[in-house]
């Protein structure tokens, strides 16, 4: 789990939910974790604290990740697959920059899915990284990214790198408030 500047890593009890039902249940603001080791972003591997049990407000919760184990609710998984077509993801949230796979029913429609997307939205196949720290990244199965903590939301193949010339039929911002 990341927040603004702290990485979480501990247990979640489900109990024989999926985390993404669990993020996205409205009865409780708070998610328990058991277990806890607390690290800072910038050395993600080294334990702080550690501690028992701690609360999490969900709300300041940017990013879970869950790693590549078992299906933390294989039951269910089993009794409720949907084929869904897999597209490239990318987002900006609090400061980490998140790249995935973004799994869809119907089109890939940017404004649509913003709409319909719940509190928490998963991505496969992830990749977590932070703009300060050159080469540092986190891989995870899944990434759930906390829908209010988006500045930025892309669905789709990138386009090939360019100059770092806008294309001439765009407008752009400027910094200079006189212009």
């Amino acid at each position: 789990m990341l927040v603004d500047e702290h990485l979480i890593a501990g247990k979640v009890p489900t109990r024989g939910l999926r985390l993404l039902e669990v993020l996205n249940d409205h009865s409780t603001d708070w998610l328990h974790v058991y277990d806890v080791h607390l690290a800072r972003r910038e050395a993600k591997t080294t334990c702080i604290e550690a501690l028992n049990e701690v609360a999490i407000r969900k709300t300041q919760l940017k990013l879970a990740l869950l790693g590549g184990g078992k299906h933390e609710s294989p039951e269910k998984r089993r009794f409720a697959y949907v084929d869904k077509t897999p597209y490239c993801a990318v987002a900006l949230v609090g400061g980490y920059e998140v790249r995935g796979r973004l799994h869809l029913n119907g089109s890939p429609d940017l404004t649509r899915v913003l709409v319909d997307m719940r509190d928490f939205v998963p991505l496969t196949d992830g990749t977590v990284s932070h703009a300060e720290m050159a080469g540092e990244k986190l891989d995870a199965a899944v990434v759930l990214i906390n829908k209010s903590a988006i500045c930025l939301f892309h669905i789709g193949d990138s386009l090939p790198s360019r100059a770092a010339t806008p294309p001439s039929s765009t407008r752009t911002m400027s910094a200079n408030l006189s212009q």
